[in-house]
């Protein structure tokens, strides 16, 4: 899956994904990886980092809740929640969800079941990461973007059959693959289209 998030800061306290159960979302091959998007984005996703993707297939929202997906740092993985807030207005359909650090985040992972004390609180009350963080620890959040933002490009997936987010397989390109739920595999592929990876 292929987040969008304008706070890369919270990416260390991610704990959920987030898709709307209505959208249609898509599989698509590129040459990074199979990624999760939401169809209506995904042509804009694609031409924004200028890669080329085949969809394999397309399923509601709805039939990818509670899959997991691997976090991008840190060995712990992150279920796909299901949210009507998610929105078409810019980015991929998939939010990510830092349950510490933001309202609708907080209500999600506890509607489906987070305790208090499983919540992830990496960030120190002087605004910076605490010193046991792998690869972040001590920076403050503002300076830390950039620095999660490399690590990400570094970590992302080059190889075929990752997906984005993970860097591993995940259900839903399995089932691709096979040919069952919950994608409908696709007669044709569209051609030219671009990709889009978070950095």
């Amino acid at each position: 899956a292929v987040i969008w998030t304008t706070t890369p800061w919270t990416i260390p306290g991610n704990q959920a994904l987030n898709l709307h159960p209505e959208f249609t979302y898509e599989l698509v091959q590129t040459p990074r990886g199979m990624l999760v998007l939401a169809a209506e984005l995904r042509g804009q996703a694609l031409g924004r980092y200028g890669l080329e993707g085949a969809v394999l297939g397309a399923c509601q929202g709805a039939a990818l809740a509670l899959v997991k997906f691997r976090h991008p740092f840190y060995d712990r993985h992150s279920p796909v929640y299901l949210g009507d807030y998610v929105t078409l207005d810019t980015g991929t359909g998939v939010v990510h969800s830092a349950p510490a650090y933001g309202l609708e985040d907080f209500e999600s992972c506890k509607r489906h079941g987070m305790r208090n004390e499983e919540i992830l609180t990496p960030v120190q009350g002087d605004g910076r990461f605490i010193e046991s963080l792998p690869f972040f620890g001590g920076l403050n959040v503002w300076k830390a973007n950039a620095a999660i933002t490399r690590r990400r490009s570094s970590t992302a997936p080059r190889r075929s059959g990752s997906s984005a987010w993970t860097g591993s397989r995940t259900r839903a390109a399995r089932c691709a693959r096979r040919r069952w739920p919950p994608w409908k595999r696709r007669s044709s592929s569209p051609t030219g289209a671009r990709h889009a990876c978070m950095p």
